[in-house]
């Protein structure tokens, strides 16, 4: 799989996302139908402090990340990622 899926957004959220935590929340939204208070229950944090990363979120990669297509749109270059990076570990790959 190329990296040309994975969507721009995607690639700047993971570049200045150092600790991850940004990504880990984005990932565990649409899971959890995007209740703040479930998807900070379900991640050990406040929901104060997942308000804040849903802030970062939106200025590092300027979506309006309360739409549910931009929010799809999101879910699914993650996939990609996940996907691309999965594809460039196996053996024998060019990645």
């Amino acid at each position: 799989m190329s990296a040309a899926f994975v969507p721009d957004a995607i690639t700047a959220l993971r570049e200045a996302d150092v600790s991850g935590r940004l990504v880990e929340t984005l990932e565990a939204l649409p899971s959890l139908w995007w209740i703040g208070a479930a998807t900070a229950a379900t991640m050990h944090i406040h929901r104060t402090t997942l308000y804040y990363r849903l802030d970062r979120i939106r200025e590092i990669t300027g979506l309006d990340i309360d739409d549910g297509d931009v929010r799809l749109h999101l879910h699914l270059g993650l996939v990609a990622h996940r996907m691309v990076e999965q594809t460039s570990r196996e053996p024998g790959s060019s990645g």
